[in-house]
This record gives C-alpha cells, structure tokens and sequence, in this order.
C-alpha cells in the first residue's frame, strides 16, 4: 500500500511539472475568421487567430491564400479560387501601445486532409492593440493584407488543463487501486474443524471368566 501511495504522489508531482511546461494544441486552419477572401495584390487572404479572445502569451495563426479564378472561368461555373501551396508568407505582429518591438516571423505550410494553410505562432509579450501584416509573395506576384486585434492580459491558469489532468489523475488512481487489490493475498480458505481421534480402549489383560 506504501508504494501505491509513493507512486500517487509521484503521479501527481510529474502532472504538476507537465502543467506548468504545457503549450495548448491548437487546431488546424480553426480559430475566429479575422481575414475573408481579404485583396492582397493578386492574391486573396483567409486568416484566423486563436485562441478567443485573443491574450497576451501564445497565439496562433492559420492562413490561407487563394488564387480568384478569371472572369470567364467563373461563368462557366468552375473553381472561384485556387488555393496558393508554395507562396513565401511573412507575418508581423506590430504593438499599437507600449514600447515592445514588432514580432516578425516565417508562416508554416501545413496540409491537413487537403486543404493547404500557413500557421504562424508567437508569444505576445504584453496586453493591448495589435496590428497583424500578412505579406504574400509568390509567382503570381505579392501582396499584403492586414487587421488589427487586441490582447487581453494573460489568464493566470489555463482551466481547460486543470480539467484535463484532473480526468488523468483520476483514471490512474482508479489503475492503482485496483493493482493494489490484486496484490493483496487471498483469505485462507475456512478448513473444517478437526475432529478429536477416539482410541481404542486399553486392553487391560483381564477376561472375564463365565460362571459355570
């Protein structure tokens, strides 16, 4: 039983550790439309952000650029919008208050059952207005959209964890239990009462004669 516990309270030191070191897993090409079919030269820009509402700390971003198709193509009722899979795309984070530097980086291809996207992640460094550039150049030549979002002060504990550890916990306490009762040693079976051996009388030698 001492080592179940031990190893309870080994458990739970480890799901601290990894509480205080996780990242949220975003999901791909989801979050809150920010950019819809938005022009950026002869491209067009899909963008949405996570998570919502947005807060100082880790972001996200998945993109998406398409191609509109030619006047005549869209008469003749085929694919309005090409999606772009090897174009370069740069993302700035720019603080409208504050004195913090821009935050520029590299979008990600990624492709997901299909559909194409870019995902840039960050970490803002502090809460308030923010304006995001997205520049697009490609073969069919460059462009840039932009929108502008606020950062609301960081959570203090991600709830959303706190849950999901819990459910954790609680199934390998519920596996510990169990080993514990399996290396308990089964009750003795119930023997029957001994019965006490009756001896024979001691043959004293004596007969008793008959009388004649």
């Amino acid at each position: 039983m001492r080592r179940a516990v031990g190893f309870s309270l080994a458990l739970l030191a480890l799901l601290g550790l990894w509480l205080a070191q996780a990242k949220p897993l975003w999901a791909h090409g989801g979050g809150t439309p920010r950019l819809t079919s938005a022009p950026a030269g002869p491209y067009r820009v899909y963008a949405w952000s996570q998570p919502e509402p947005w807060r100082a700390g880790e972001v996200h971003l998945s993109i998406a650029v398409t191609l509109p198709a030619e006047a005549g193509a869209q008469a003749d009722g085929a694919q309005v919008e090409t999606p772009v899979t090897d174009a370069d795309i740069q993302v700035t984070f720019t603080p409208q208050t504050g004195t913090a530097a821009p935050i520029v980086l590299q979008a990600q291809p990624q492709n997901l059952l299909g559909n194409y996207y870019f995902e840039a992640d960050t970490d803002l460094p502090s809460a308030g207005d923010w304006q995001i550039a997205i520049a697009v150049q490609g073969e069919a030549g460059s462009g840039s959209a932009e929108f502008a979002i606020e950062a609301l002060p960081p959570r203090s504990l991600n709830w959303g964890l706190v849950l999901a550890a819990g459910g954790v916990l609680a199934v390998l306490l519920a596996l510990i239990g169990i080993w514990s009762r399996k290396q308990q040693p089964a009750p003795a079976a119930q023997r029957p009462a001994r019965r006490t051996a009756q001896h024979p009388r001691a043959d004293t030698g004596v007969k008793m004669s008959s009388r004649e």
